[in-house]
């Protein structure tokens, strides 16, 4: 008899732990979910269409010499910043530049 309720109590165990597996991560459908993709430091990554227009003129030409690898913008400074890659010798940069294209130092 007692093996039998040991047996009852192991698969009810194993049923729960199974349910809980299942049911964990899963969000209600009545809830929305927002992702922001964020770099640590207060910048979010951005597309270079939200950036101001002089800053992408400065994405175009930084991106001659190096491969854009992320771009990410901080609505408190209005500064962008840029880690590029060098075309040259694959060395990652970061640039950050203000809202007029300028690189900030």
């Amino acid at each position: 008899m007692k093996k039998v309720i040991l047996s009852l109590a192991l698969i009810a165990g194993a049923f729960t732990l199974a349910q809980a597996q299942q049911t964990e991560g899963k969000c209600s459908k009545n809830q929305p979910t927002e992702i922001l993709a964020t770099t640590g430091d207060d910048y979010k990554v951005v597309e270079k269409e939200a950036t101001p227009e002089k800053v992408q003129t400065t994405i175009d030409e930084l991106g001659k010499e190096n491969t854009i690898k992320e771009i990410a913008y901080n609505e408190e400074t209005k500064q962008t910043k840029l880690i590029l890659i060098s075309k040259a010798d694959e060395t990652e940069k970061t640039v950050i530049v203000d809202e007029e294209g300028n690189e900030v130092k």
